[in-house]
């Protein structure tokens, strides 16, 4: 289920429990959280791709597994170049990635990623709705590792 900015809002303004901080520093799992984790992942994938797609880049693997002896996932991947890209949500509200534990462990797994000779690029959801332009750049250095690795 997709939902607006507007609804977002609402969503958020309805339900003031989703701004309360734990103890660990984790906010609350309320199904209304869920709820808009979800919405904004599905509006940042949509909206990653569209760009993804609009420079006519290689299809992309979905939720590889890189890891021989790990569950790492990569949100994208071209596995065949090892090149990954990560799309980074939350990081105006608190979200995972920016947490000190979220922080860590996304830490952990890039670099393992990298000692593994993976390529990883990073979006973040402040990234992705600059706009047309701004992405043309960002997406660049995508672009010269997928054309170094196929030289």
């Amino acid at each position: 289920m997709a939902h607006s900015e507007r609804d977002l809002a609402r969503i958020l303004k309805e339900n003031p429990e989703l701004s309360v901080v734990n103890d660990s520093g984790a906010q609350p799992k309320t199904e209304a959280r869920r709820e808009l984790a979800k919405a904004i992942k599905e509006s940042l994938t949509r909206l990653f791709l569209a760009h993804w797609q609009r420079n006519e880049l290689p299809d992309l693997e979905t939720e590889y597994e890189f890891h021989p002896s790990r569950r790492w996932k990569f949100d994208y991947a071209l596995p065949e170049l090892k090149i990954a890209v990560e799309v980074e949500g939350g990081t105006r509200q608190g979200g995972r990635h920016n947490r000190a534990e979220g922080y860590a462990k996304d830490a952990e797994k890039y670099n393992a990623a990298a000692a593994l000779g993976w390529r990883v690029f990073r979006f973040t959801d402040v990234t992705l709705k600059e706009g047309r332009d701004a992405m043309d750049v960002y997406l660049q250095p995508v672009k010269d590792a997928i054309g170094e690795a196929t030289k």
